[in-house]
């Protein structure tokens, strides 16, 4: 095969390429945008009372995670929006009136936020999500799912597959089944999201470790805790 021709092919496979990554960007740039603000804490009560004053980031972050599996949407990840706050003096918790929560949304450039609030009776956590349009202001979905605290997992998953069927965003194939979160896990790992927000790094390390002792395969706490833990 001559220069010309091996050269000419080159040409050609770098322009597929170059053309298939601006059409992918261009699909991207059509999908509407999503983020999840940290949900606000309603208390813990009944016999089996637990500090669960931090478990609204953990909630924000599992909303995001089982979110992102659906390739009809864009999702802000939390560092992202907790960054833009704190460059605007703002203060991520409690951020749960419609307001805030359109100003935030315009600042990341959002077509829809999400916030809400949780609480905990008799061991049954009660997750109560808002979705509001950005642009307009409307409120276009408010959803509300009870279950045992253990359940904590399978109520994300549900309140993510309504937000989307309300926003008519779901996906055209079923997505399968992640391995469930076990709560016990979720409430160390929002306990480390908690204490990094405070800048104590060793008490965050400690809760991300108690995380990955009960469920070793727990991605996001393995994450930040190497992220803590440059290596030596």
């Amino acid at each position: 095969m001559s220069l010309h021709r091996v050269v000419t092919l080159a040409l050609g496979t770098i322009a597929l390429s170059l053309a298939a990554a601006s059409s992918a960007a261009a699909q991207d740039a059509k999908l509407p945008t999503l983020a999840v603000l940290d949900l606000k804490d309603g208390g813990s009560m009944g016999p089996d009372v637990q500090d669960l004053s931090n478990l609204g980031a953990g909630l924000a972050m599992m909303l995001t995670t089982e979110m992102m599996r659906n390739p009809r949407a864009v999702m802000v990840e939390r560092d992202q929006i907790k960054q833009l706050i704190a460059e605007q003096g703002l203060a991520l918790s409690g951020m749960v009136d419609p307001a805030t929560a359109i100003e935030v949304g315009k600042l990341l450039g959002a077509q829809y936020m999400l916030f809400g609030t949780y609480t905990d009776v008799m061991s049954r956590l009660r997750v109560d999500v808002r979705v509001v349009e950005v642009e307009t202001g409307r409120l276009r979905e408010a959803r509300e799912v009870t279950r045992p605290r253990e359940e904590l997992f399978q109520t994300v998953a549900e309140l993510a597959g309504s937000v989307f069927r309300d926003l008519d965003l779901e996906p055209a194939e079923r997505l399968p089944e992640p391995r469930p979160l076990p709560a016990s896990a979720v409430i160390f790992f929002s306990k480390g999201i908690g204490f990094e927000d405070q800048g104590d790094a060793e008490q965050a390390k400690a809760m991300y470790r108690r995380a990955l002792e009960i469920f070793p395969d727990y991605k996001e706490a393995k994450d930040r805790l190497a992220r803590l833990e440059p290596e030596r």
